[in-house]
């Protein structure tokens, strides 16, 4: 009961932080998320009782939402942002309809979108994470922020991804 008491305590404080200027930027929508997949699993976002997403076409909106999030993350030009999309609408193969969301989603709309995606069959969450992957990979470049909006959406679908290490760190160092 009392670690309870006490991540509930934390998980407060923690919100208040991330609102205290009244937005959720993307940066704190990735510390929170990931704050809330270490303390409580997917559990918070499935929920116990809630419906269940068994079609991927009833998720087509979410798809839609975090898939913008993530081309938007890392492209400062509109034609990187489309290819970004476009490759991770390839990796759906058509089985559902994906709307680009041209400037931004509300972080609300998004969180409400990884926890339906969170909530879908394991088949569906890796439909969702290989299509959040290809976006992100698009251009061949992982940028930190975009790096870290796909970890924080794995952490969401219950599936964590490791870190990303720069090139050089998978060669080591000459140092040595």
């Amino acid at each position: 009961m009392r670690d309870l008491t006490q991540s509930r305590k934390f998980l407060t404080r923690i919100k208040e932080i991330v609102l205290a200027d009244k937005q959720l930027d993307l940066r704190e929508f990735c510390y929170a998320t990931t704050i809330d997949f270490c303390l409580h699993g997917r559990g918070k976002l499935r929920g116990r009782h809630r419906k269940r997403y068994r079609k991927i076409k009833e998720l087509a909106p979410d798809f839609s939402r975090v898939l913008s999030v993530l081309s938007d993350a890392g492209q400062d030009d509109s034609h990187a942002r489309q290819r970004a999309f476009t490759a991770a609408r390839k990796k759906l193969d058509g089985k559902v309809k994906l709307k680009y969301e041209a400037g931004g989603v509300e972080m609300t709309e998004l969180r409400r979108s990884v926890g339906r995606l969170a909530r879908s069959t394991p088949g569906i969450r890796k439909m969702a994470l290989m299509a959040c992957s290809h976006c992100v990979l698009a251009d061949g470049i992982i940028e930190v922020e975009e790096a870290e909006l796909l970890r924080a959406f794995a952490h969401a679908l219950g599936v964590p991804v490791p870190p990303f290490l720069a090139s050089t760190d998978l060669a080591g160092s000459d140092e040595d």
